[in-house]
């Protein structure tokens, strides 16, 4: 079934789904191959060579999936892995963190901004970078209204392992169009 059909189910049908789903993780490490016809669609051939030639960023993590296409609006705004201070996650969401990188996903397909994501949280955390920006605008040119990398973002976030909590930005740096991102010390093993 193609993105945006609706799919005749029940909201009570999707519920099941997402909780018979909840822990499912992908099977194999590798990106999958898209038919010819669909990697026309994608756009940007030079980025899937890059992938091809040099591989996910390194071993240990797997890429980035996306989230079944009924589950994306469901993704929370804000989110934290259990742990962290509570003084630590405030700084976090009044923007009292000292940013120390950006990334603006604006203009990027989904699979460009995919793969720019998980570079820059891989990047970030390898330079020792613990507070960062994530921009990815309003989605006010998106159909409905509705931003599709702010959804997609937000599932995979969630999936990185460096990635210890996210807060809506504050209005100076960005708003609903923005997020601030809590990166973990050291390397992901």
């Amino acid at each position: 079934m193609g993105r945006g059909r609706k799919t005749g189910l029940s909201d009570e049908e999707r519920q099941l789904f997402r909780e018979a789903t909840a822990d499912v993780r992908p099977l194999c490490e590798e990106p999958r191959q898209l038919p010819a016809r669909e990697q026309r669609s994608q756009g940007d051939a030079a980025l899937r060579r890059q992938l091809a030639e040099n591989g996910p960023s390194h071993e240990s993590q797997p890429p980035l999936s996306d989230p079944y296409q009924d589950s994306l609006d469901e993704a929370p705004r804000q989110f934290h892995r259990g742990g962290l201070q509570s003084k630590l996650l405030r700084r976090l969401r009044t923007g009292d963190l000292p940013l120390e990188g950006s990334l603006d996903l604006h203009g990027m397909r989904v699979e460009q901004a995919r793969a720019a994501l998980a570079r820059f949280i891989d990047g970030a955390q390898g330079q020792g970078q613990r507070c960062l920006l994530l921009v990815y605008g309003k989605g006010y040119g998106s159909e409905n209204g509705r931003g599709v990398l702010r959804r997609h973002a937000l599932h995979w976030l969630r999936q990185h392992p460096a990635l210890l909590a996210y807060a809506p930005a504050q209005p100076r740096h960005g708003g609903d169009g923005a997020l601030y991102l809590l990166i973990r010390r050291g390397t992901v093993e």
